[in-house]
């Protein structure tokens, strides 16, 4: 949450997060029976639904340092619209 916060600040102003997409890669922890909590969290911190936030965890099938336990990737794609594309 620490680095979440602080990624915040960056969003222009007048920009609103509409939509986020996680993809978490790694051997350990073991993340699926914690997604749905994850998501709660994610929309408290950012104020939008957790319907608009998708997360998924995977091994990789082993095929990376990650998938191999070496690590934690993740990757985010976030989606943001203009507050004035609102008004219309």
């Amino acid at each position: 949450s620490v680095y979440l916060k602080e990624s915040l600040k960056y969003i222009p102003e007048g920009t609103s997060l509409t939509h986020i997409s996680i993809s978490v890669e790694c051997l350990h922890p073991k993340l699926k029976e914690h997604i749905e909590g994850v998501k709660e969290n994610l929309s408290k911190l950012l104020q939008i639904p957790t319907t608009s936030i998708g997360l998924t965890a995977t091994t990789g099938e082993g095929l990376t340092k990650f998938g191999q336990g070496e690590g934690i990737q993740v990757l985010v794609i976030a989606s943001f619209v203009r507050e004035e594309d609102f008004s219309n």
